[in-house]
């Protein structure tokens, strides 16, 4: 028998959550659905078969908004999160300019803990892909990809990025006008792990403005990560994402590991292991003004990180703002 419950949450990451623990705690019966194997959504991490770990998707977070800060404390308290402070860079044609005066944090051992952690103790379905809505005696019907009923539910929020959710919430003209308005831009993600380490580089982390790469991270430098295995995340830059969206994986992480490796002059370093994964929504170009869209009539609701603020915070804060809302009806 499928769930029936006074609020679905479609999305795992930081917004759906945080919504739904903030839900759950002043009593509402919720379940949360996500269409991968577990939580995490863009705070993603990806274990290989020889149990390394790369944090793919986000790479860390800062924390501004006091409200965040609040959480951010608590997480800290309990383990779940710890300062990352590894050397971080900008690299330019004149050398590296040191940007680590800023407070990172992530999510330890691996960023996807925070959402598993958040949603330890409440109804998650995996593997459950949300692909359209169904009214019946006004409430909703959350259909599946093979036209089965997942959940039941009296509202519905959508955590999914803007396209997907412009597309399960057609209902909704207010949400659909919203979403359609906000690109999200996509991104290719390497993961590698060098045969030798290179020793010769001063910084953990660095941000890239030329060429296919954007970002680049040596991720066992962040705390809780094994640092006896160098691993490295690329990200590329959403203009050479799309131009090479169709690729190969091997290919991709081949061609960004090359650049990198140029790059650096390390380009006698091969790597032991070499993943890609692209994220078809990785980043909002502008993200949509309100932190939440809720459409009371019709009880369906929509936020996310390209609602009000982008990355983690703006996640967190999206879906926290929702659930207040939602209570206050």
């Amino acid at each position: 028998m499928q769930p029936q419950v006074d609020i679905a949450i479609i999305g795992a990451g930081l917004a759906g959550a945080t919504t739904a623990n903030h839900l759950a705690a002043s009593g509402a019966k919720v379940c949360v659905l996500e269409k991968s194997r577990g939580a995490g959504g863009r705070m993603a991490t990806r274990r290989t078969e020889n149990q390394l770990r790369f944090d793919h998707g986000a790479q860390y977070f800062t924390v501004r908004d006091p409200r965040f800060k609040a959480a951010a404390e608590n997480w800290e308290k309990q383990g779940h999160i710890a300062l990352w402070q590894g050397r971080i860079v900008e690299w330019a044609e004149g050398g590296l300019i040191d940007k680590t005066n800023d407070q990172r944090y992530v999510a330890t051992p691996a960023m996807n803990v925070l959402c598993k952690e958040t949603l330890a103790d409440l109804p998650l379905l995996t593997r459950a892909e949300v692909k359209s809505l169904q009214r019946v005696n006004n409430r909703w019907q959350l259909i599946g990809k093979e036209g089965e009923l997942l959940c039941d539910a009296d509202w519905v929020i959508s955590t999914a990025p803007a396209e997907q959710t412009a597309a399960i919430m057609i209902a909704s003209k207010q949400i659909l006008q919203a979403a359609a308005e906000v690109r999200m831009l996509p991104c290719w993600a390497a993961m590698i792990a060098p045969e030798n380490p290179l020793d010769a580089l001063q910084f953990d982390g660095a941000f890239i403005n030329e060429g296919p790469l954007r970002w680049v991270a040596r991720n066992s430098s962040k705390p809780g990560r094994d640092p006896s295995q160098e691993t490295w995340v690329l990200h590329a830059g959403p203009d050479w994402s799309k131009a090479h969206w169709e690729n190969e994986r091997d290919s991709v992480a081949a061609d960004l590991w090359l650049n990198f490796s140029n790059m650096v002059g390390s380009n006698a370093v091969k790597p032991s292991v070499a993943i890609a994964h692209r994220w078809r929504y990785a980043l909002a170009e502008a993200v949509h003004a309100e932190r939440c869209l809720i459409d009371r009539n019709l009880r369906l609701a929509a936020c996310g990180d390209w609602c009000g603020g982008p990355r983690v915070e703006g996640a967190f804060l999206s879906g926290l703002e929702t659930a207040e809302q939602l209570l206050a009806c």
